[in-house]
């Protein structure tokens, strides 16, 4: 398996739950969300500009993830919406670097790389001064995603979050 093919086993709708503990308070929380997963090689215009901006230059190459998200938290918490954009530049059919576009109130991206292991499990490394997040992604089964989190700042780990995720509905074909 190569990178686009495990982008385009990425796309669809799911249904994710995701336990979250954090290290300085001792407290786990958990979300359930749902989540539409699109790939796509065309950058938008403001995309574009951010990424040029950030020093990363034009690649015929590159990949996008779009993620999309719903989620509710523990009980009573208000319901949460978002996107980010996972921008991956190959340098080898299973490895490259990986850029995410900044999430609101951010003025910068998080830059990094990534490896598609001989597991078949994507794993990458996205940095922003002294806060590193590793994250990797498997299936367990075409219609079952699972995917561990770890940040640390320094040195420290700060949280680590483990998510288990259903296909709702696979990907639609380009109208």
């Amino acid at each position: 398996m190569d990178l686009p093919e495990f982008l385009h086993l990425c796309a669809g709708k799911w249904f994710s739950q995701r336990t979250r503990y954090a290290f300085g308070s001792q407290t786990a929380e958990s979300h359930k969300s749902e989540i539409v997963a699109e790939v796509s090689s065309q950058l938008e215009p403001d995309l574009s500009a951010a990424l040029a901006a950030e020093g990363y230059g034009p690649s015929p190459d590159l990949l996008i993830l779009k993620l999309t998200w719903e989620t509710t938290g523990d009980w009573g918490k208000p319901k949460k919406t978002g996107a980010v954009h996972s921008v991956f530049l190959p340098d080898s059919p299973r490895a490259g670097r990986l850029w995410r576009a900044p999430l609101p109130g951010r003025e910068t991206g998080l830059s990094g790389a990534y490896e598609l292991g001989e597991d078949e499990g994507l794993a990458y490394l996205l940095e922003s001064g002294d806060v590193k997040t590793e994250e990797r992604i498997w299936f367990a089964s075409p219609n079952l995603r699972l995917r561990t989190c770890l940040i640390h700042q320094g040195t420290a780990p700060i949280h680590s979050a483990f998510y288990s995720e259903i296909r709702k509905l696979p990907p639609q074909p380009a109208s």
